[in-house]
């Protein structure tokens, strides 16, 4: 990644050109199957109310969200972490 092909920002335009992207993007997983965002959100679904027929706890549920954010969060570092160290190779400009 070069300066001069990292935006200043980003078009609502370009955000809905993403989102038409990601539908097939992450279709496929490492594991060879491809889903659709409404299968996702089923399979999704199914995990949160097993959960809680399971527990028939609302901890249950607010643990699950944590646990996804703390992926969530380990997930972002370790891609903004290679970002960081090129950053740093970098002269500090002002002006």
């Amino acid at each position: 990644m070069t300066e001069s092909n990292i935006p200043n920002g980003v078009s609502f335009k370009d955000l809905q050109n993403a989102m038409k992207d990601a539908a097939t993007e992450g279709a496929d997983t490492q594991q060879g199957k491809s889903f659709t965002f409404h299968q996702l959100c089923r399979i999704a679904a199914a995990a949160k109310d097993k959960l809680y027929l399971d527990t028939h706890h609302p901890l249950a549920l607010k643990m699950m969200c944590l646990m996804v954010l703390v992926d969530m969060s380990g997930w972002h570092q370790s891609m903004a972490e290679p970002f960081e160290r090129w950053v740093m190779t970098k002269p500090l400009t002002i002006g």
